[in-house]
């Protein structure tokens, strides 16, 4: 038996606002998994709207590269700290086609 889904890796990572000698840092790693592909762009569609996007990509053999993923650029704030404190945000989300053989015992 054969089962097929999506899955992602999302790794979180900021950077202060207003500090440019601060490299990004990470602060949150997650996965997920979504038994179709349009279940996957809903969500990524929901979770990051329109924000700046950028391709990832993943050498192979014979200098090519091909297209793992993206990430996502944005701002963000903790509201629940006063003064708000707000930092520069990129989410590197690597997008994986997963297919599983089952074999009976």
């Amino acid at each position: 038996m054969e089962a097929k889904y999506y899955k992602i890796n999302v790794t979180c990572t900021g950077k202060p606002m207003g500090r440019t000698e601060e490299d990004y840092s990470c602060f949150d790693t997650f996965n997920k998994v979504f038994k179709t592909l349009e279940l996957l762009k809903d969500w990524l569609k929901e979770q990051y709207g329109k924000c700046k996007r950028v391709k990832m990509y993943v050498d192979e053999e014979n200098n090519k590269t091909s297209c793992t993923g993206y990430i996502f650029c944005f701002r963000n704030g903790d509201i629940s700290h006063i003064p708000v404190q707000k930092w520069y945000q990129q989410d590197w989300v690597e997008i994986s086609h997963i297919v599983e053989n089952t074999i009976a015992l």
